[in-house]
């Protein structure tokens, strides 16, 4: 079928941006210094990755009209040409006590509600700091009818939850600075989800193939049946079903002899004999008796019970034959880069439903039959086959895996452990997990160097060998939470001190908090989250 590219205009929000320069870049410095120099000496880069948003009513750009910029001339005067290149007005904001302490804090807040009181009206107040001052702004930002969003470089985050209508996470703030724009749309060789997308399409859902014909129906690719041109290659192999574009690849099996050629638009041309070809390849009177009632029995199990399941992706031969033609790359887009978008700022494997609302807001022509795909997660192994689902859910797996999916290792916490979980975002494990977790972080930095993502990488794989379901968001939390707690770990720290400085950084969040917590809450707390492994 033939999609409409037209696309619809693009919103575009007003918005006035503040940055607390000292705070963020002193964050970034604890957790990455490569982020941190590309923050300050790349102010444009970022910038530029913050014109584009999305949210439940579709894409939109930002025009920041405003772009201030508070940093303390006398520590970090050096970076300021390259904020008022990248059209930023710079407030000096001097230190103005023995501690060192600026008023940084003091001039964006004023300023801030300067703008809200202005005659042009911000549609958008964006906010980047690393600690939660700025919770009463936001309020007041929030009670005058704006929207508000917050880049924070520290782990106050979960104070700004309730307040703001979008947050980005310290991590999510790494990879925005270390990351390009198009990543998870860039044309490396993808990664195939462990689990398949539609497997788990949704609760309720069953993504079987037609017949039981032994394709997946999340990436279209054969799952090494007999008939299978992909049978027997390894785990993990890109196969000709997934690849993006019209062109076959070097060993594509509508290439071989006798398979005929496809023209662009039409049905190949297929010379071989009805038992040669495929069950999905016949026309209905060529296919056998049993084939059709498969047919029929596949219809009913998918109608039953009212909930439709998700219709098998069609795979790449039928894109290449001319069965089904491929939206062209504008109608493609919108929706690819909506989804792309949403699950790259997310810091946690998002809920399929909404996510496919956001595409079709995007792109409205998906709303009929999602392009030929017949379903949302059909579509999504298509289109970003990079990304992983289960269960109803869709992530990116640099980031996350199946272990980090609400309710995956359900934990019942008695009632001070789980206000914490609930106050401080902090992962919800049992002691055991925080033991196996501190012990495994402390083993691979004394075993190799430390690097962050390689680092988190094995350590979360270190954990699922000893049995424990640890999700990557969980390792990459506590890394986060001991390096700007001061832990140096290249040092190669003990797992006791891992343990201490982790118990120290959630106990610190709770006072951060407004939590009153009595010493043997204190005490609690440290036995709780150290693992056991905590000495004081």
């Amino acid at each position: 079928m033939t999609l409409d590219v037209s696309a619809e205009p693009v919103r575009r929000l007003r918005c006035a941006l503040f940055v607390d320069f000292d705070n963020v870049y002193i964050g970034l410095q604890r957790l990455d210094p490569a982020a941190a120099e590309s923050f300050a000496g790349s102010p444009g880069h970022w910038l530029e990755a913050l014109t584009a948003g999305s949210d439940a009513d579709g894409d939109f750009e930002r025009r920041f009209l405003v772009r201030s910029c508070y940093l303390n001339p006398s520590a970090f005067s050096q970076f300021r040409p390259n904020f008022t290149r990248a059209g930023f007005s710079v407030v000096d904001c001097p230190s103005l006590t023995q501690q060192g302490k600026s008023s940084a804090d003091i001039n964006l807040v004023l300023d801030a509600v300067d703008a809200l009181a202005a005659g042009t009206r911000y549609d958008e107040f964006v906010i980047l700091s690393s600690d939660a001052d700025f919770t009463p702004l936001a309020l007041r930002c929030r009670a005058s009818d704006r929207r508000v969003t917050i880049v924070t470089a520290g782990p106050a985050a979960s104070a700004y939850r309730a307040v703001a209508d979008t947050v980005i996470t310290a991590d999510e703030l790494l990879g925005l600075l270390l990351r390009t724009d198009d990543d998870l749309l860039a044309a490396a060789p993808p990664l195939v989800p462990a689990v398949p997308v539609t497997g788990s399409a949704g609760r309720g859902q069953r993504g079987s193939g037609r017949g039981g014909s032994g394709r997946s129906a999340a990436a279209g690719a054969p799952t090494g049946g007999p008939s299978s041109p992909a049978a027997g290659a390894p785990a993990g192999a890109v196969g000709p079903a997934e690849r993006r574009g019209d062109e076959p690849g070097p060993e594509d099996p509508t290439t071989a002899a006798g398979a005929g050629t496809a023209g662009r638009g039409g049905r190949a041309s297929d010379e071989r004999t009805p038992e040669a070809r495929g069950s999905d390849e016949r026309t209905p009177d060529e296919r056998t008796s049993d084939e059709r009632a498969s047919d029929v029995r596949g219809s009913d199990a998918r109608t039953s019970g009212g909930v439709p399941a998700a219709e098998p992706a069609p795979d790449g031969a039928a894109y290449r034959s001319g069965r089904l033609e491929r939206p062209t790359g504008g109608a493609r887009s919108a929706g690819a880069r909506a989804v792309a978008r949403a699950v790259r700022a997310a810091d946690r494997p998002l809920n399929g439903g909404p996510l496919a609302q956001r595409a079709q807001a995007a792109e409205p022509t998906l709303v009929p039959g999602w392009a030929g795909a017949g379903g949302f997660f059909p579509w999504l192994a298509r289109e970003l086959p990079q990304l992983s689902g289960a269960q109803g859910f869709v992530w990116d797996p640099e980031r996350f895996s199946e272990a980090d999916l609400p309710g995956a290792a359900p934990v019942d916490l008695p009632p001070l452990q789980r206000q914490v979980v609930e106050v401080t975002d902090i992962p919800n494990l049992p002691t055991e997990r925080y033991r196996v977790l501190l012990t495994a972080l402390a083993d691979d930095v004394a075993a190799h160097r430390f690097e962050r993502t390689e680092t988190a990488r094995r350590v979360r794989d270190a954990c699922q060998a000893a049995g424990e379901a640890i999700g990557r968001g969980s390792v990459n939390t506590v890394i986060a939470g001991v390096l700007y707690s001061g832990l140096d770990l290249a040092a190669r720290p003990s797992a006791a001190d891992v343990a201490d400085t982790w118990a120290d950084n959630v106990v610190g969040l709770c006072r951060g908090a407004r939590m009153d917590l009595s010493p043997q809450d204190v005490a609690a707390i440290r036995g709780w989250v150290g693992g056991g492994l905590a000495r004081r």
